[in-house]
């Protein structure tokens, strides 16, 4: 599933053991505000948001990472899932 965000992201939603971000320990700046459900990771080089987690405050382990920053070939092979985020809950595909 794709959404996009305040951020400019296109965030892709996968379950958390589907999903990596490979980078070194440290390369990332985490932050989260209001109720702390998620926690956003942005490069500390570019300051780019890179993903979001589990914040400390989490219900459930969600886990999404930014399209923008994948190369559009891996973008072109990826097949996206409608969902209705606003009213049903449910694919829609």
């Amino acid at each position: 599933m794709f959404d996009v965000s305040p951020y400019g992201a296109l965030w892709a939603h996968c379950p958390p053991n589907e999903g990596a971000i490979l980078t070194g320990h440290g390369h990332t700046r985490t932050h989260s505000w209001g109720d702390h459900m998620i926690d956003f990771h942005a490069c500390k080089t570019c300051g780019c948001i890179t993903h979001w987690g589990p914040g400390k405050n989490a219900d459930q382990e969600r886990f999404a990472v930014n399209l923008r920053m994948a190369p559009l070939e891996v973008m072109n092979a990826l097949t996206a899932r409608h969902f209705d985020g606003a009213d049903s809950f449910e694919f829609l595909d």
